[in-house]
């Protein structure tokens, strides 16, 4: 995979297409009896490389993204990504007012969701996946589905 800033909003999550209903995480009946609940959460980010030798993705090389997040579930985001051999394996943390959200994806693959596998406080047992859409400007949003 070709790695430029473009894409690196592709590293937390595949690229979907659709509109999404923001709905606050809670354990309701639904989320008891198995209905996702979905959140929405918009974001803008910033993005640092380092590239070790060769020049171009290499194993050992890393990325970072830091997010600011926008919207009715402001907080902020961090991802960090290493390369391994042509793929790069990502981990994060969604760090919103009510509690954490621990994300993972490996190797990546633009065309699957990211995964959720734990959380803290509102969100503790969280398991599911996100996604995402890339807009202009190095912005975009995300949904994520839960399970509880």
């Amino acid at each position: 995979m070709r790695f430029t800033r473009r894409s690196w909003g592709l590293v937390a999550a595949a690229v979907t297409v659709g509109a999404v209903v923001p709905i606050a995480w809670s354990s309701t009946a639904d989320a008891r009896q198995g209905h996702p609940t979905v959140i929405t959460l918009h974001w803008k980010f910033a993005l640092t490389t380092h590239d070790l030798p060769p020049t171009g993705p290499s194993s050992g090389d890393t990325l970072q993204a830091h997010y600011a997040l926008t919207g009715q579930k402001p907080g902020s985001a961090d991802f960090t990504c290493t390369a391994v051999g042509a793929n790069y394996v990502c981990q994060g943390i969604i760090r919103l007012h009510d509690g954490d959200l621990y994300a993972q994806v490996g190797p990546l693959d633009e065309t699957q969701p990211a995964a959720i596998v734990g959380g803290t406080r509102a969100y503790d047992g969280a398991r599911g996946q996100f996604t995402q859409v890339e807009l202009p400007h190095d912005s975009g949003t995300w949904a994520i589905s839960l399970q509880h």
